[in-house]
């Protein structure tokens, strides 16, 4: 029904807390529907079974041994609402049994009737010959067929429903197996993507402490960068946030900083925006050679980018060959005129 998709589901748990009694029929499933648009699964509530209505606005829902006819749901069904309109719906399916009860009974009258009425003809004409004796049981058993084949009548339009009702449900299966199969897919390929963007970030960033200032340099031999956004830590051989110094630690955030911006520039397919701005690169204490060695790496790498970009570094300590106008964006600072403006 519009972007959703309703069907019933039970788990492991659900079998095991059955008692093991009767056909099965009045077993309780859990009612979901998924959002194709959001492509997430909502539980509605306990049913034991639902039909929806053809225009799709209503919906039958057996809830025990009881049901109810309700609004097509869109978040969780409310009990208070159900017991209210199962009273209309025991009336209407009371009214509807004692029509079809009085129905048969007018056809039984009728037959009954004209047994009657031919028997009282055949006693008028005098005596009762075997022909007309004959036609009268012939006609007591035409009517007896009459109703047998009325009643097979009906069971077959029930059968009819049963089989589209039966049909229709294999394919809405069908169809949440198809979805199902497809989200799975889709996970894989995004574990994938994953695992292929993390390793160029961690490959990037390796490069970039990989040419630190030995004499300087907190980190020894990298073999491996590791990380994790949502935990908030780098990790450099398997060690967290791992440092010998303050300035050290500026060096490794920094580094993990641009090994996320060259491998956006390698990468295409990164959502990264291909821009970045380093704040006071030398902070901590860092010692100007240090720093030096890190601004010419940040220029390196963007002189090699292939794609549009910026990158912008502040620093007090900037490197002598790089102290010029193309690369340079207002005056230095000094504490006699510290407005950049």
């Amino acid at each position: 029904m519009d972007d959703r998709i309703f069907y019933q589901r039970r788990t492991v748990g659900d079998d095991k807390g059955d008692d093991g009694d009767g056909d099965g029929a009045d077993q309780v499933w859990h009612l979901c529907s998924y959002s194709l648009e959001d492509r997430k699964e909502t539980v509605l509530g306990d049913v034991a079974g639902y039909q929806i209505s053809d225009d799709g606005k209503k919906m039958l829902v057996k809830i025990k041994k009881d049901y109810a006819i309700i609004d097509l749901p869109k978040d969780k069904l409310e009990t208070k609402d159900h017991e209210f309109k199962l009273k209309d719906l025991d009336v209407q399916v009371d009214r509807h049994a004692e029509r079809t009860q009085k129905s048969a009974q007018l056809r039984v009258a009728r037959q009954a009737l004209r047994r009657a009425t031919a028997t009282i003809e055949l006693a008028d004409a005098g005596t009762v010959t075997g022909r007309e004796s004959a036609i009268a049981e012939l006609s007591r058993k035409t009517g007896f067929i009459d109703s047998e084949l009325e009643g097979l009548q009906k069971r077959l339009e029930l059968a009819k429903q049963i089989k589209t009702s039966s049909e229709a449900k294999e394919d809405l299966n069908s169809r949440v197996t198809r979805l199902k199969a497809e989200i799975e897919a889709i996970t894989r390929s995004q574990g994938t993507r994953k695992r292929e963007a993390f390793t160029l970030i961690s490959t990037r960033t390796k490069a970039l402490l990989d040419k630190d200032l030995q004499e300087h340099s907190d980190f020894g031999e990298v073999d491996n960068v590791s990380f994790e956004f949502s935990g908030d830590w780098i990790a450099i051989n398997g060690d967290k946030n791992r440092a010998g110094s303050a300035s050290g630690m500026v060096i490794l955030k920094n580094s993990f900083a641009a090994g996320m911006l060259d491998a956006a520039f390698l990468d295409q397919r990164f959502n990264l925006p291909r821009w970045m701005l380093f704040d006071n690169i030398e902070d901590k204490g860092m010692v100007e050679e240090r720093s030096w060695n890190f601004q010419r790496l940040l220029v390196v790498m963007s002189q090699a980018a292939t794609v549009t970009h910026q990158i912008i570094f502040t620093t007090s300590k900037i490197a002598p060959e790089l102290d010029r106008s193309e690369l340079v964006v207002g005056r230095r600072y000094e504490r006699a005129a510290r407005s950049l403006n």
